[in-house]
C-alpha cells in the first residue's frame, strides 16, 4: 500500500496573507482596549501647576544667568580666581551663563515646586 497525496483540486482554499485571521484580531484589539469598569483612572504625573513652576524656574533662572552673565562681562562683578572664564568669546560666555542659570533654576525651582505641589489622590 502507497501513501498518496489528497487531491488538492477539490479542496477549497481559504484566502492567503491572514484573511481569516483579520477579523478575529479585531475583535481581540476592540475587547483589550476597553476599560474596565472597576478600573481607576490613572492621576497625571505631571500636573499643570508643575509644568508652571518647572518652566517659571528655567526661565527666571535662564534671566537670572543673563543679568550675572552682564554683570561679569561689564566688569561690575570681578571675583578673584575667575579669569579663566573670561577665555570665553562673548557669545560662548553669555551662552554659558544662561544655562547655567537655567540648570540652577530648573533645580532649585523645581524642588520647590516638587514639594509645593499638593499630592494627588488616586
Amino acid at each position: 500500500m502507497t501513501y498518496s497525496p489528497p487531491d488538492t483540486r477539490t479542496q477549497t482554499r481559504q484566502p492567503r496573507n491572514g484573511h481569516g485571521m483579520k477579523p478575529l484580531a479585531a475583535d481581540l484589539v476592540h475587547f483589550h482596549t476597553q476599560p474596565l469598569p472597576e478600573a481607576v483612572s490613572q492621576p497625571d504625573p505631571f500636573p499643570s501647576a508643575l509644568w508652571l513652576g518647572l518652566w517659571s524656574s528655567i526661565v527666571a533662572g535662564a534671566l537670572v544667568g543673563l543679568l550675572f552673565a552682564r554683570l561679569l562681562f561689564s566688569g561690575a562683578i570681578a571675583p578673584t580666581g575667575w579669569e579663566a572664564i573670561f577665555s570665553l568669546g562673548p557669545v560662548t560666555f553669555h551662552a554659558f551663563w544662561i544655562l547655567f542659570g537655567a540648570a540652577a533654576g530648573l533645580l532649585l525651582g523645581g524642588v520647590s515646586t516638587l514639594l509645593a505641589t499638593p499630592r494627588q489622590e488616586t
